[in-house]
């Protein structure tokens, strides 16, 4: 099929359901506004991974060589109602060869929503804005179709937001990881290399946590050798780091869970019984790695 024909069929579509979408979903790009910064997260089904740069994405799950899928999502009055939020691809699609995504790929992606259409090319190429809503609410689905056929694989895209909101400053370079009918394993290899290796920092990865259990907390991007604390608390807040000067954490009145010493692979690890009276109570957790005085993202879980 015509993928141009192919994408004007769907974006008529798509938009129509994303503008009567209800509610933030799984798997979309949080949106904040984070000291003037538009910042990248995650949401998942009970949890924000605040601060959080690196997404997964599936190709053909609908419709082949097609998907709309992370979202981008916020808050209601989180944006000013009259701006706009748009988007810049930094650097050419790049594709998996199991180590790392050095190799850029043949193929590219058309992205587009409601009458407006980029393709990528061999860097930088300017997308297009949309307007945040009456509510102060952003919530779209871009179109995301893989060109020419593109072989089995999967696919990296750099991307940028920015405001004209002129007391927002554009966000952090991310990524979408997306998977064009790999073996999920491979695909969840490059997103691990990608939230390791790409994005500067330590980081909350696969936070999966539930009552009546021992959870599990990972930090990666850290420093082999270093020990890292987690915390926990219960609103957010301004906490300065003791040794730490000038270096705060946004969890207020914070309390230690436990330490631990980062491995050779930059991860540490550690196990902690979550009892069922947390059910319905919203955990703010966050890490902090000594040595260096850097903190990780925050992770917002609700449990149910």
């Amino acid at each position: 099929m015509n993928n141009r024909l192919y994408l004007s069929a769907l974006t008529s579509t798509l938009a129509v359901a994303a503008s009567t979408a209800f509610g933030q979903h799984a798997g979309d790009i949080l949106l904040e506004n984070i000291n003037g910064q538009l910042t990248t997260g995650l949401i998942n089904e009970t949890t924000k991974i605040h601060d959080h740069r690196s997404f997964p994405s599936e190709f053909g799950e609908f419709f082949e060589n097609f998907t709309d899928e992370p979202g981008f999502d916020s808050d209601i009055g989180e944006f000013t109602p009259g701006t706009n939020i748009g988007f810049n691809v930094l650097d050419a699609v790049r594709v998996w060869d199991g180590q790392n995504f050095d190799t850029m790929s043949p193929v590219t992606l058309t992205i587009s929503y409601s009458g407006f259409e980029v393709e990528t090319g061999s860097g930088f190429v300017e997308g297009f804005a949309l307007p945040v809503n009456s509510n102060g609410e952003f919530h779209r689905h871009l179109n995301y179709v893989i060109n020419d056929r593109a072989p089995t694989g999967v696919y990296l895209l750099q991307l940028q937001l920015w405001s004209d909101a002129p007391e927002l400053s554009p966000s952090e370079p991310f990524y979408i990881v997306f998977n064009q009918e790999e073996d999920e394993l491979i695909h969840d290899q490059a997103v691990e290399w990608v939230a390791v290796t790409l994005v500067p920092g330590i980081y909350f990865h696969d936070v999966n946590l539930e009552t009546g259990r021992r959870n599990e907390f990972t930090v990666v991007g850290a420093t082999s050798g270093q020990r890292v604390y987690f915390v926990y608390g219960f609103q957010f807040g301004k906490t300065n780091i003791p040794g730490c000067p000038g270096v705060g954490m946004t969890i207020r009145r914070p309390t230690i869970m436990g330490s631990a010493i980062v491995d050779g692979s930059g991860a540490v690890t550690i196990s902690r019984f979550v009892p069922h009276g947390a059910s319905g109570r919203t955990v703010l957790f966050g890490a902090v790695e000594q040595g260096t005085c850097r903190v990780a993202n925050i992770v917002e879980h609700t449990f149910p």
